[in-house]
């Protein structure tokens, strides 16, 4: 880090500390400030019972217990469902990615996704070096500094963020630096009191890498990976993609889940696939029988060698059988460049 880039960096820390101070110097009234913070939670779990996709009594409960940080994970943006990989209920929230916790199959609290670790490998700028009003963890080579610190310790960072994972990251005039479970952004431009934010990991997350993303963030839909009580007797289907817009040169995963008429994954269901294209030539494939999770998937190939161009829709087609019952559904996804 030049000299230069030193001394604009302390500059603008100088300033955003002196409006910090002044700020909380302000604060004269505790019994209102407490009234405002108690009517901040209620307003914000009532937007959780209200909000687009449905939130599980056990997160409502839990953010409850956040008392003025019961926002931190913003909205959701996903359906709860369940994780085939390991039972528990999971949901995707602007910032976060919650998931239960569970001890012999009963349900004993909520974990948060390390989502900040998990897009590490991502973070990109200038590493820059704070060294002023610092806190250091144990064990840990990473600090957190001026006004990272100042929101880390004002918001129960050490129980929501995590330890930091990071140093801090500038881009152009804001800062970043990422903690287990989040990744905070410091821009010194923003209005007094929102200069530190969260980065919207959660929904980033989702949109980028969650296989099922398709099927948990369709409301009017019967989703796969919860269990609904279904009224039809056949089998319900349900597909999802790794990549809803697949390049020609790339693998693109498909699954395939099979719920019966209760709302419980089947499993062993014998399942055949077709691939449609668009000169309308067909491709079948037959996947592995579904396991305890009622799921199978698959993999694609191939597409450089036929003649696709952007744009063009792949359609899929699954059928679901058992010795009892059998169903079907259809999705598709896109090639891109």
């Amino acid at each position: 880090m030049s000299q230069q880039n030193v001394i604009r960096f302390k500059r603008i820390l100088a300033i955003s500390t002196l409006f910090a101070v002044l700020l909380l110097a302000s604060c004269n009234y505790p019994p209102l400030l407490e009234y405002r913070l108690q009517t901040t939670q209620t307003a914000q779990i009532a937007l959780y019972r209200d909000a687009e996709y449905p939130v599980p009594e056990v997160f409502l409960s839990w953010f409850s217990s956040l008392s003025k940080d019961a926002s931190f994970a913003g909205e959701p943006v996903s359906l709860p469902y369940t994780n085939p990989a390991t039972g528990s209920t999971v949901q995707y929230f602007q910032k976060a990615r919650l998931e239960t916790v569970s001890d012999q199959g009963n349900t004993t609290g909520v974990s948060i996704t390390p989502l900040g670790k998990w897009f590490l490998d991502q973070a990109s700028g200038t590493e820059v070096i704070i060294d002023q009003d610092c806190i250091q963890f144990p064990e840990n080579p990473y600090q957190v500094c001026a006004a990272f610190r100042m929101y880390y310790e004002s918001h129960r960072g050490n129980e929501l963020f995590g330890a930091p994972v990071s140093n801090v990251y500038q881009t152009t005039d804001r800062f970043f630096q990422y903690f287990e479970n989040a990744c905070l952004i410091w821009d010194p431009a923003a209005p007094e009191g929102r200069q530190v934010s969260l980065a919207n990991l959660g929904e980033m997350y989702l949109l980028s890498q969650e296989p099922y993303r398709e099927s948990i963030t369709q409301t009017e839909a019967i989703q796969p990976l919860t269990h609904i009580q279904h009224p039809q007797e056949s089998l319900q289907v349900y597909i999802a993609f790794e990549e809803p817009f697949c390049p020609k040169d790339q693998i693109q995963q498909v699954y395939i889940q099979v719920i019966d008429a209760s709302g419980q994954p089947v499993q062993s269901a014998s399942v055949t696939v077709y691939a449609i294209y668009p000169d309308q030539s067909r491709q079948q494939y037959r996947p592995a029988s579904t396991d305890q999770n009622g799921i199978t998937s698959f993999p694609m190939m191939g597409f450089a060698a036929r003649e696709l161009k952007p744009n063009d829709i792949i359609t899929i087609e699954a059928i679901a059988l058992t010795d009892q019952a059998e169903g079907s559904a259809s999705d598709w996804f896109r090639i891109w460049e």
